[in-house]
């Protein structure tokens, strides 16, 4: 079981139903942006909606990598500890940046 507050997947969860809440996730903000688009003239061709969509997967299907690459490369940097910075970059100053 993964220890990443924002993805829990254990045992019965199978790798489709992660990807595909992922995409309900992607179909969703692109639809919102789509919306919103009608009222400030920003909305998307298919083209960019598509791109967008996959980005939005990629992310997230990827995250853990993510925060862990992240967390590796701010504790790699003294100066983020020595001027207190953590905030800047999303994590805290004792997160763990061990892979689960």
């Amino acid at each position: 079981m993964t220890t990443s507050p924002l993805r829990i997947i254990d045992d019965n969860v199978e790798w489709f139903e992660v990807q595909l809440a992922a995409g309900k996730i992607a179909e969703r903000t692109v639809a919102k942006r789509q919306k919103a688009g009608g009222q400030d003239g920003m909305t998307l061709t298919e083209e960019e909606a598509q791109t967008v969509g996959g980005r939005i997967m990629a992310v997230l299907m990827r995250l853990e990598d993510l925060e862990w690459e992240l967390n590796h490369r701010c504790k790699g940097e003294s100066w983020i500890s020595k001027y207190e910075e953590w905030d800047n970059f999303g994590i805290l100053q004792d997160e763990s940046c061990i892979k689960t």
